[in-house]
């Protein structure tokens, strides 16, 4: 900023010595001080080291990871079937693992919706931890619109003690009993504080889906979220015995991304 400003005054000085007009001289100086504070501004943003830029093998290798590239084992596959992406796009940056005992997953999924000037491109990172088979959960971030309906009075979903989650959250079951236990107060307060697009849980699965394309920096944060979520769950969640009920609205997962 202070070198701008001192090629401002120069260039001004310069322009006032050739007789260029006062007017010519201030815009001069005017141009360099915001073109300084435009380069100083992008100085100060922090870089988001997107795996698409760096070597993910490395990044991978450090913490003890296994970088696959493209679907690997059916992921996409599995994970569809499991609603937890759609059948649609394509999966990417495949990495496989142990993390803190347990097997993990992660990836990145793309695909897009609607045609031509309404198209849209949706990029989400999902990470994955091996569980028991519980009942299906699904915990999803509220839309605007939702969020308004629901001061409004609709309250679809299941409803739990903490307003300020149901606000927040939809979250849809097949048991709701097991819902219940799993969301106590501790976990739905903890929830609110990650920032997820939807969390998933059932058929041997619990996952966490984010926004965006999966960002080097996040790949720990990703698993340390999981994994955090997975040891919050009380014990006796381990010999839970599901039911064997269908919820409609779980099997349009393609709608999350409409």
């Amino acid at each position: 900023m202070l070198l701008s400003a001192c090629g401002a005054a120069i260039l001004a000085g310069i322009a006032l010595l050739r007789g260029a007009d006062a007017m010519i001289a201030g815009s001069v100086v005017l141009l360099m001080l915001f073109s300084g504070a435009l380069i100083a501004r992008s100085a100060r943003r922090p870089a988001i080291a997107c795996i698409e830029h760096l070597r993910p093998t490395d990044v991978c290798d450090e913490f003890g990871l296994t970088y696959h590239g493209r679907d690997h084992d059916g992921l996409h596959s599995r994970f569809a079937r499991e609603r937890i992406v759609p059948r649609r796009g394509h999966v990417r940056h495949v990495i496989t693992g142990p993390w803190r005992g347990r097997t993990a997953t992660a990836f990145q999924h793309t695909c897009h919706t609607g045609v031509g000037r309404s198209r849209r491109i949706h990029t989400r990172s999902v990470f994955a931890l091996d569980a028991p088979s519980w009942p299906r959960v699904r915990v999803r971030r509220r839309n605007a619109c939702s969020r308004a309906l629901y001061r409004l009075g609709r309250q679809n979903g299941l409803m739990l003690d903490d307003d300020q989650f149901n606000h927040t959250t939809h979250v849809r079951t097949s048991d709701d009993d097991f819902a219940i236990t799993m969301l106590a107060p501790t976990v739905q307060r903890w929830l609110l504080g990650v920032p997820f697009r939807s969390l998933h849980v059932g058929d041997g699965t619990v996952a966490i889906v984010l926004n965006g394309p999966m960002p080097l920096g996040a790949l720990a944060d990703g698993f340390n979220a999981v994994s955090t979520f997975r040891s919050m769950l009380s014990g006796e969640l381990d010999d839970w015995q599901p039911r064997d009920v269908r919820i409609p609205s779980l099997s349009r997962t393609d709608l999350e991304y409409a």
